[in-house]
């Protein structure tokens, strides 16, 4: 079903479900969500984070000092980094990037 999570202190590794899930994290942080159109948001340092197959809500939360890693997969994903040099890579279909390396967006 569709899930809420958080992660806190320390190093996290969040999966979603099948559904539309939502995701918070803290750093450092990985996310992996699966097929639903889900909502992430890295915490203040480095971030990696997989959207699923659906169109996707990725926010790297980032500062200064955080380097986030956003990668949207298939479908209409808006990807953005947030402060930091990020990476942003749209995957399959129309995507939207705000990151200072963009791919497929």
């Amino acid at each position: 079903g569709s899930d809420f999570a958080r992660g806190d202190g320390g190093s996290d590794l969040i999966r979603g479900g099948g559904q539309s899930d939502t995701i918070f994290g803290d750093d450092p942080f990985v996310i992996a969500a699966t097929d639903g159109r889900d909502t992430i948001f890295g915490g203040g340092g480095t971030d990696n984070l997989h959207g699923g197959g659906k169109a996707d809500t990725i926010r790297g939360n980032g500062n200064a000092y955080g380097v986030d890693e956003m990668y949207g997969d298939d479908g209409r994903d808006d990807l953005s980094g947030g402060n930091g040099v990020d990476f942003a890579d749209g995957g399959n279909g129309v995507d939207a990037c705000v990151a200072e390396t963009q791919v497929n967006c």
